[in-house]
């Protein structure tokens, strides 16, 4: 599990330039839609978009964790009772 949550915040990690560029845009980018954008303005659309992301991301990823412990709790006890 703890690889799936490295990789999930990774992945929003990398995809959040562009998911600012369309949160900002309201469109979906088009192709080579980062070739004339300054680091910086890449930078700000990243941070707005874990800003805006990065709650409901992290909910989500305790949400999942907490069923699938339950889950694996659940199937201990039936074999030890």
């Amino acid at each position: 599990m703890m690889h799936s949550v490295y990789a999930l915040r990774m992945l929003m990690r990398s995809l959040a330039p562009l998911i600012g560029a369309e949160m900002e845009s309201q469109k979906a980018v088009t192709v080579g839609w980062a070739q004339d954008i300054s680091k910086a303005k890449l930078t700000l659309w990243g941070e707005d978009a874990r800003s805006a992301l990065n709650d409901e991301l992290e909910t989500h990823i305790m949400e999942t964790f907490t069923e699938e412990y339950w889950k694996l709790m659940r199937g201990v006890c039936i074999q030890v009772v």
